[in-house]
């Protein structure tokens, strides 16, 4: 029986089993970084969709805002947006005063508080207090209050009370006070709870 020799074998063996465990390491090393390439492929798809619907989104709220900018920019005008404009609606009181030709006024402004229903708007009681010369006086300074387009009232009262005598002593002495109580309502700025 013929023996074999195997020791001019074992360099042959040996260089198949490096490049074996070389292979295996190659083919291991490909499939990790296949599926890490695969990890951010998938990851980098969903940024993909994610930056799309916010993509849709924002052309949805831009023609949002487009369709009711001038209606914003007519509230805007009107002193309705922003808070409220307190000084505006005071101006504008005076201002229905005088021409009205009233005989000046006293005036207070309470804090503004949420409409009930409406968390977005809110509303500040003003409390007018003015001298009279007659009834007519009082829907002329409505009239001229509503004129000036500041902002968006609602009377809540008014009330005349006569103060002298049934028949002034002298012309154009006010005779008559009113007490008004206007809401003034607002929509409330971006951030206030």
């Amino acid at each position: 029986m013929k023996s074999i020799k195997f020791r001019p074998l074992v360099p042959v063996i040996t260089f198949f089993l490096i490049a074996l465990a070389l292979s295996a390491w190659v083919w291991w090393v490909s499939n990790e970084r296949a599926a890490s390439a695969q990890s951010r492929k998938e990851s980098l798809e969903m940024a993909h969709a994610a930056a799309r619907n916010k993509l849709r989104q924002s052309d949805a709220e831009r023609n949002l805002i487009l369709a009711h900018l001038s209606t914003f920019k007519h509230y805007e005008r009107r002193g309705i947006t922003g808070g409220g404009n307190r000084l505006a609606w005071l101006e504008a009181a005076h201002e229905a005063n005088r021409s009205a030709g009233l005989y000046g006024m006293q005036y207070a402004l309470d804090a503004a508080t949420p409409v009930p229903g409406s968390p977005e708007m809110e509303r500040t009681l003003m409390k007018l207090r003015m001298p009279l010369l007659t009834e007519s006086d009082l829907p002329a300074f409505l009239a001229a209050l509503a004129a000036r387009n500041t902002g968006l009232f609602w009377t809540k009262s008014c009330t005349l009370i006569r103060t002298g005598n049934l028949q002034p002593a002298m012309a154009n002495q006010p005779g008559l006070e009113s007490e008004c109580e206007f809401y003034w309502y607002s929509i409330k700025k971006k951030g206030d709870s």
